[in-house]
């Protein structure tokens, strides 16, 4: 499990890390907002945009389930495309807001999205969300390995937003540091020690590197490098 502490010293690391490798490269950086409740108790969440092209024709396209046909059609844009863009290619670009909470229930992060039309802002139905998502393209056989989405109220901001549900979450994480139980039967306790403390500093990276790429966050290669060496 992870904690709220861990939660939020590890989201503004990898914040820091990750807005410093793509600083140069005109992409959208990542930002740590933080809200006072009544109570003086704060909370707090990472969030980030990303700008996407899209084919219209292909958006109600329910046979379109190839992974690699949605590369050809989708494409992330920095912001300042948007800005020299025309009425009409901005009517072919929608913006995706992606947030990340920490769950005090699940003990674990919950990513949150909604995306809207650059045009106009207003907010994209779920059928158009969907198929503008590389989750919709995965083998329909295996629709049980996909993470649950279901509408919600946004925790922290009160509007409604889409959710991927954290109630696997727990598990997905434990078979990724699988390797940690077999460092426990092997008595190894210095692997062990240095496997709670990977645990420890990456759970976030580590989740988002799996997460990620379902809902269009590329996640940079110098940064999941960095954190192997």
């Amino acid at each position: 499990m992870l904690t709220a502490k861990d939660f939020r010293d590890q989201a503004i690391k990898l914040i820091t890390k990750w807005n410093n490798i793509i600083n140069n490269n005109n992409e959208i950086l990542w930002q740590w907002n933080e809200i006072k409740e009544l109570n003086n108790e704060s909370k707090g969440y990472f969030t980030t945009k990303r700008y996407h092209k899209i084919n219209n024709n292909l958006i109600n396209n329910q046979n379109n389930n190839n992974y690699e046909n949605f590369e050809e059609i989708e494409e992330t844009i920095d912001s300042s495309t948007i800005v020299k863009s025309n009425d009409n290619n901005q009517k072919n670009i929608i913006v995706f807001q992606f947030d990340i909470i920490y769950s005090k229930s699940y003990q674990v992060p919950v990513l949150y999205l909604n995306a809207f039309s650059s045009f106009d802002s207003s907010p994209l139905s779920w059928n158009e969300i969907w198929n503008n998502l590389p989750l919709s393209n995965f083998d329909k056989n295996q629709q049980s390995a996909i993470p649950y989405i279901t509408q919600v109220e946004h925790p922290i901001l009160g509007n409604p937003c889409y959710q991927l549900h954290p109630c696997e979450t727990d598990n997905l994480m434990k078979l990724v540091l699988l390797k940690e139980k077999d460092y426990n039967d092997s008595g190894e306790k210095e692997k062990e020690k240095e496997k709670k403390e990977y645990f420890k500093d990456y759970y976030l990276l580590s989740w988002l590197s799996i997460i990620g790429p379902m809902v269009n966050i590329k996640i940079p290669f110098n940064l999941l490098k960095n954190n192997i060496e």
